[in-house]
C-alpha cells in the first residue's frame, strides 16, 4: 500500500512528525534549557504552554491527516482501484465536502485541514520565538 501514490503519505507522514515533531520538540526544549541555564527563567508561562499546546496539535493534526490520506487512498488503490478513484475516496471519506461547487475551495476538505495544521504549527514556532525572546534574568533582590 505505501509503495504508490497517495499510499506513500503514510511513509511521509511518519517521516514528517519524526522529523518535525520529535526533532522540533527536542529542539524547543534545548532552547528553553538553554535559556533556563543561563539563567533567563522569567517569562510569560501562558506563552510558553500556549506555543507547547498549539506546537503539538498542529503537527500531529498535520501529519495525521496525511497519514490519513494515504491510508484511505492507499487502500482504494490497493485494492484494485485507480488513483482517480482514490482521489475521490479521499475527497468524500475522510472529511466530508463542505460545499458542492467543484470551484470552492471547500469542495476538498483535507488539503484544507491539513493548511490549517501547518498554519497553526506555524503560528506556533512565531509564539515560540516571541516566548524566547521574551525571557529574561529574575530581578536581583536587595
Amino acid at each position: 500500500m505505501e509503495t504508490s501514490w497517495p499510499g506513500t503519505w503514510l511513509l511521509v507522514a511518519f517521516f514528517t512528525f519524526a522529523i518535525v515533531g520529535v526533532l522540533g520538540a527536542f529542539a524547543w526544549s534545548s532552547v528553553y534549557s538553554r535559556k533556563s541555564s543561563m539563567g533567563d527563567n522569567q517569562g510569560s508561562s501562558g506563552l510558553q504552554w500556549l506555543h507547547l499546546i498549539l506546537f503539538e496539535v498542529g503537527v500531529l493534526g498535520a501529519t495525521g491527516m496525511m497519514a490519513a490520506i494515504g491510508y484511505v487512498g492507499g487502500n482504494v488503490v490497493a485494492t484494485g482501484g485507480s488513483p482517480i478513484v482514490s482521489a475521490e475516496a479521499v475527497r468524500t471519506q475522510i472529511f466530508p465536502p463542505l460545499s458542492t461547487d467543484p470551484n470552492s475551495v471547500f469542495f476538498d476538505m483535507p488539503p484544507v485541514i491539513e493548511a490549517l495544521f501547518i498554519g497553526l504549527s506555524l503560528l506556533a514556532q512565531l509564539l515560540g520565538f516571541a516566548s524566547i525572546s521574551m525571557l529574561k534574568k529574575p530581578a536581583a533582590s536587595e
